[in-house]
């Protein structure tokens, strides 16, 4: 999983989740989980995708940051089999 966190104005909460659910259609990006917490700077929306180059899209346009400590990889690659 990559985590994506974006800080939003408390005011701006629900024209920039609008905004952001636009671009996720717009571009057929399905995040796994997608949530907001109350912080003393405002809110904090975090969503969770399961590619990273949709993580990365995302947070480019949101002005985001991936948290890759939430979902570390894997200390081996995976083999194919």
């Amino acid at each position: 999983m990559y985590a994506v966190d974006i800080r939003v104005k408390a005011g701006e909460l629900s024209w920039k989740m609008s905004e952001m659910r636009m671009w996720l259609d717009a571009y057929r990006f399905e995040p796994s989980t997608f949530s907001c917490h109350d912080l003393s700077f405002g809110m904090l929306v975090s969503v969770d995708f399961r590619e990273s180059q949709q993580a990365e899209a995302f947070a480019e346009r949101f002005g985001g940051r991936i948290d890759q400590a939430r979902y570390p990889e894997p200390p081996f690659p995976r083999k194919n089999s």
